[in-house]
C-alpha cells in the first residue's frame, strides 16, 4: 500500500514538473515581458535636453563627463524650499542610492543662485555627495522656465517636484511628478529598463604557430 503511494506521489510530482509547472513559467515570463513592454511604451521623444553649464555650482569644470552618454534625471531643485525637501530632496536621495554603484546614470539638478549654503547641508544631511554622478549647476532661471525647458505639462509647470528622463542620446523621453508615489515608481522602473545593453567583448582569437 505504501509502495503505491509513494507511486502516484511520483506521477503528480512527474505531471507537475513536466505539464504544469512549463506553463506557469510561460505565464510569468510573458506577464513580465508585456509589463516591460508597456512601460517602454510610455518612453516618448519630448525634445533634447537643455544646454547645461560646463561647471557646477561649487566651481567643479566637468571635464570628460558623459552627457549624452548615460540615463540622465533632470530638474530644477531648490534646497531652500520646504517642499522640495519634503518630496524631491528625499526621493532623489533613494534614486542616487538604487543607482549609486552604476556608471551609466547621473542626476542633472538645476540650483537657484541663493541656495548654494543650503545646497550644501542637504548633500551632507541626505547623503547625496557624489562628484561623480550627482551634478548641481547654478541657474538664474525660473521654476517655470526650467520646466518648460524640460517639456513637462503646462499644468505642471508650476511644481517643484517635476523631474525630466532623458536616454543616452540627450533625448528627454518622459516626465515624473515625484508628489506622486505611482509616478516615483515608475520612474525608477523606467531608468532600469533603459538601462544600455553591454557590448560583447571580443573573443581572443589564438592561432597556432606554423610548424617549421
Amino acid at each position: 500500500m505504501e509502495k503505491k503511494k509513494r507511486n502516484w506521489v511520483g506521477v503528480i510530482v512527474l505531471v507537475f514538473l513536466l505539464g504544469v509547472f512549463p506553463i506557469l513559467s510561460y505565464v510569468y515570463m510573458k506577464a513580465g515581458f508585456d509589463y516591460q513592454l508597456d512601460a517602454r511604451a510610455e518612453l516618448k521623444k519630448l525634445g533634447t535636453v537643455m544646454s547645461l553649464p560646463d561647471t557646477t555650482i561649487f566651481g567643479d569644470t566637468l571635464v570628460g563627463t558623459k552627457m549624452g552618454k548615460q540615463i540622465s534625471l533632470l530638474s530644477y531643485f531648490d534646497p531652500t524650499d520646504q517642499q522640495t525637501l519634503a518630496i524631491s530632496g528625499k526621493y532623489l536621495s533613494e534614486i542616487h542610492n538604487q543607482f549609486n554603484d552604476v556608471d551609466w546614470f547621473r542626476m542633472d539638478l538645476l540650483v537657484p543662485q541663493t541656495a548654494k549654503s543650503a545646497l550644501s547641508a542637504y548633500q551632507e544631511e541626505y547623503e547625496v555627495e557624489d562628484a561623480e554622478q550627482v551634478f548641481f549647476y547654478q541657474t538664474n532661471q525660473s521654476l517655470q522656465e526650467i520646466n518648460g525647458s524640460l517639456y513637462v505639462a503646462d499644468s505642471l509647470q508650476n511644481k517643484f517636484n517635476c523631474v525630466a528622463l532623458a536616454d543616452t542620446t540627450g533625448t528627454i523621453v518622459n516626465y515624473y511628478d515625484l508628489s506622486d508615489g505611482k509616478q516615483f515608481v515608475r520612474l525608477v522602473e523606467h531608468i532600469a529598463i533603459m538601462r544600455p545593453k553591454e557590448k560583447a567583448k571580443p573573443q581572443a582569437i589564438f592561432q597556432r604557430e606554423r610548424e617549421l
